[in-house]
């Protein structure tokens, strides 16, 4: 099994009954009429839940592993319709799917900025950091609509 396989099987457990964060977005979200994005959304832990509300949700990682559980467990629920999953990074939004696309309401949670510090052996500089946060957050500006909500932990 690689690494990456590895970390996705772990995190999915160790993380699968926090709620906390998964109430706060999924409250907002509730209010939101419009396409939601959650940048860095992993195994689905919050996006399934608001994929089950019927909204248009799009969700992005690096890690092709954790898509891969989201994926199997949308297609279990029988909740694809309205729910977009796709490998990206928070640094780049290169993925030509974000051409032209606004969204009402994006949201980055659980510690995800402090994950851009994070090589893939070891960490970024602390200017490097500063630096990839900065893109990170001008990229989800650019991707909000202008009456959007942001919200991150």
């Amino acid at each position: 099994m690689n690494r990456e396989r590895l970390y996705a099987e772990f995190y999915d457990l160790e993380y699968e009954n926090k709620r906390d964060d998964v109430d706060f977005y999924y409250r907002l979200a509730q209010k939101i009429n419009g396409p939601i994005l959650e940048c860095g959304c992993g195994a689905g832990r919050i996006l399934i839940p608001i994929a089950k509300l019927g909204k248009e949700i799009w969700g992005f990682d690096t890690n092709v592993a954790m898509l891969d559980i989201a994926r199997k467990k949308i297609k279990t629920l029988r909740i694809g319709k309205k729910t977009k999953i796709f490998k990206d990074d928070m640094v780049e939004f290169s993925s030509p799917q974000f051409k032209n696309k606004q969204f009402n309401f994006i949201f980055l949670s659980f510690d995800s900025l402090a994950y851009l510090a994070h090589k893939e052996r070891g960490f970024y500089s602390p200017e490097e950091t500063r630096q990839r946060q900065y893109l990170t957050l001008k990229n989800i500006a650019e991707q909000l609509d202008e009456n959007g909500i942001f919200a991150f932990d």
